[in-house]
């Protein structure tokens, strides 16, 4: 995202719109999910390493958190109920428009504070407001595990989601770990 930002300064503006407009019509390929939808975006500073990883003459300029930014403005695009929630150590307060450009709201998600990691912040604040939805979709850089109890199964994120769970039984959580 970000070399694409930088590149697109320097581009006629004829083709900074044809990218745009490719990129609005790219989203019918994104499902409009049924229910309340929750992103749970991880903006933490391991997110901010190449997505190939560091590979010799491999490694991509390409951020997890451009993927991650792209992945969750494209989700809102197409399902403008949709509530994103960002975290590091903590939650992140950022608000977006589900009617701005799919640019405009990566490049702002792409831009929040990074921190240390903390997978179940965003339960933990769903649950505090006794909060339902549907359908919660976690990305980030395969960090989910962080915060487990030494000596016991799973981990805080589990813990939560089992409470948010109970409150919503019929609701799915999907994990996208950008880096297996």
């Amino acid at each position: 995202l970000v070399p694409l930002l930088q590149h697109m300064r320097v581009m006629p503006e004829l083709v900074r719109e044809a990218l745009q407009d490719a990129l609005e019509c790219s989203l019918a390929n994104v499902p409009e999910l049924s229910g309340k939808v929750v992103i749970c975006l991880d903006v933490s500073g391991s997110m901010h390493t190449a997505v190939t990883g560091n590979r010799r003459g491999a490694t991509s300029k390409v951020r997890c958190m451009d993927v991650a930014a792209l992945f969750a403005a494209a989700i809102l695009r197409r399902n403008p109920r949709a509530e994103v929630i960002a975290f590091n150590d903590q939650v992140v307060e950022c608000r977006l428009n589900s009617r701005d450009s799919v640019m405009t709201n990566a490049k702002q998600l792409s831009s929040l504070p990074q921190g240390g990691t903390n997978c179940s912040a965003p339960l933990v604040k769903l649950n505090r407001a006794k909060a339902t939805a549907d359908m919660l979709i976690y990305v980030s850089d395969n960090e989910s595990w962080v915060d487990c109890n030494k000596g016991e199964r799973g981990t805080a994120m589990m813990e939560q989601w089992n409470i948010f769970a109970a409150r919503n039984p019929t609701a799915k959580l999907a994990c996208i770990d950008l880096h297996p």
